[in-house]
């Protein structure tokens, strides 16, 4: 029944919005039930290819319904915020990445909890699954691995320059630090699931308490495309 309102209260608020301005700005929606009070909150840039809008819609609605599936009775008592907001990356106009961030809080949490699902499609609307990205998806996972952690170390120290209220770690204690998170960036498909293209390579997203703590957040870091030429880049979506 629960699963059942929530689809319901999903399909009235969820909307595609047509830029980033709107999809900062989502609709509120709401549904109460003996105690059992969900706030969705969904919005993503459209791309205007309406057959990529449809299928980020659905994946959207099969994702948080799990979400909600998944927890069961932990909503119960507390009131509880999904948040998805999106936002959208192109390498050329062959091709679109949806990038989803979502949040998750339950009042009965210390913290609010995140993840990132990138949904990569070509610009006829056709799924672009890793291995129709790059000729050799192993060899990708290869670099990808030898490369993060230094780009990520770059990626933390700007993250402490940045926010006055973490504390100020040397770069000798950022990388030690990252080390106890050696095995976020082992060379492993699901290490690797959230993966964005951009016009000048391949944008990496990290979930949360993957490569380092969560005050950290989420960090991200660009490949460039001239250091994936081992791994074989499907060059015309990048309109080459």
């Amino acid at each position: 029944m629960k699963n059942l309102l929530f689809l319901a209260l999903f399909a009235l608020t969820f909307t595609a919005y047509a830029d980033d301005e709107a999809a900062a700005n989502p609709r509120d929606g709401e549904n109460v039930e003996n105690n059992f009070d969900w706030r969705v909150r969904t919005a993503f840039p459209a791309t205007g290819v309406a057959a990529v809008d449809a299928q980020v819609s659905a994946f959207l609605k099969n994702f948080l319904a799990g979400q909600i599936a998944a927890s069961g009775e932990v909503f119960a008592p507390y009131n509880a915020t999904l948040t998805v907001v999106g936002k959208l990356t192109r390498p050329s106009s062959r091709a679109v990445s949806v990038v989803l961030l979502m949040d998750n809080y339950e009042q009965s949490a210390a913290h609010p909890s995140h993840l990132t699902r990138v949904l990569n499609y070509e610009a006829s609307g056709a799924a672009l699954p890793f291995n129709k990205i790059f000729g050799k998806p192993e060899n990708a996972l290869t670099i990808f691995a030898r490369l993060a952690p230094t780009l990520a170390l770059e990626q933390l120290k700007k993250i402490v320059a940045d926010d006055g209220a973490l504390a100020q770690p040397d770069a000798a204690d950022l990388q030690e630090m990252l080390t106890g998170f050696q095995d976020g960036f082992a060379a492993t498909a699901e290490n690797y699931a959230a993966v964005g293209l951009e016009p000048t390579g391949v944008r990496l997203y990290f979930q949360e308490y993957q490569i380092a703590p969560y005050s950290f957040g989420m960090p991200t870091v660009l490949i460039p495309l001239a250091d994936l030429a081992d791994a074989e880049p499907n060059l015309a979506l990048w309109g080459k």
